[in-house]
């Protein structure tokens, strides 16, 4: 992502142990496995003038929020922000650093101006909802901006990468294997999905509690529509790129930060300069080449679409 240009970073590291590890794990084991990622990720974002932000789980249970909780002293100096799915992970990371720049991801679900400005004061930045239709996103946009400063939170949206359909509690690789116990059986590079009658297959992974996560088998894709969601009032692209291999995230991430200069700071209204829908449109067919499952447009365009009983 460094390489491809991005301007921040929302890591989210595993603290699992190795898989061959025999014995228990502990959690001051797990704590400085996770120190180090960071210290590492802090070391190549630095060195190129990224942000990093620190990206906690969709789901914080009470031992994982002690765990983060009582790291962030040791690793705040490494830190632009943290990321959270929630506001149960929002408020402690506020109690435990109350100068701390805080992110909103998808899963705090923003999908309007009201929930927007309720969180604005506090945060530096909120991802709306994925669920948003573009004319959504455009009346949330203006509202929240008439109710805040203009230097206060922004607005961003994910652009690209496999939406993030539901996480379950149970690991399904244990349904199928025997797992002896809290091992990274779903990380070590192994490729599994779930097969639909229609032959598409959802990718699975599973996190640092054998947790599963269930993805979306198509990628969403944007990049053809950067001009309308500036002009909708997004200040900020979020690529998710969690489940994806370094050379993609590294083509991906260039392509898109060409693509936001090629844009720029349009304002409403204002068409982009001759060529630009061309290159991005282009951009586009390079993407449906490399994407394992197609593109989609998700639901920016047509919405949540509700069949009929």
């Amino acid at each position: 992502a460094v390489d491809g240009g991005c301007t921040r970073v929302c890591f989210e590291p595993s603290c699992a142990r190795n898989g061959d590890a025999g014995g228990a794990d502990t959690p001051a084991a797990g704590s400085e496995r996770m120190a180090a990622s960071l210290t590492a990720a802090a070391q190549v974002c630095r060195d190129a003038g990224v942000s990093l932000v620190w990206k906690w789980p969709r789901i914080t249970r009470g031992p994982w929020l002690g765990m983060a909780v009582s790291l962030l002293p040791v690793v705040r100096r490494l830190l632009d922000g943290v990321m959270v799915e929630g506001l149960g992970a929002m408020q402690a990371a506020r109690d435990a650093d109350p100068g701390l720049p805080l992110y909103g991801a998808p899963g705090i679900n923003i999908f309007n101006a009201e929930a927007a400005g309720a969180l604005a004061p506090d945060v530096a930045a909120l991802t709306l909802s994925p669920e948003m239709t573009l004319a959504q996103v455009r009346e949330c946009a203006g509202i929240a901006a008439a109710r805040r400063p203009a230097s206060a939170c922004r607005l961003e949206y994910v652009v690209h990468g496999p939406a993030e359909l539901a996480v379950a509690e149970d690991c399904v690789f244990a349904t199928a294997t025997s797992c002896p116990g809290k091992t990274n059986c779903g990380r070590d590079g192994t490729v599994a999905g779930i097969r639909d009658p229609k032959g598409h297959i959802f990718p699975v992974t599973t996190d640092d509690e054998c947790r599963t996560h269930i993805w979306n088998s198509r990628e969403t894709c944007l990049i053809d529509s950067l001009p309308e969601l500036r002009e909708a009032g997004v200040a900020g692209f979020v690529l998710d790129c969690r489940i994806k291999p370094p050379a993609y995230t590294r083509t991906v991430t260039a392509a898109y930060a060409e693509g936001v200069k090629m844009v720029g700071g349009a304002g409403a209204g204002a068409e982009p300069a001759s060529g630009v829908r061309s290159w991005l449109g282009k951009k586009k067919e390079d993407m449906k080449k490399i994407a394992t499952g197609g593109l989609t447009t998700a639901h920016l365009y047509r919405g949540v679409l509700e069949e009929s009983q």
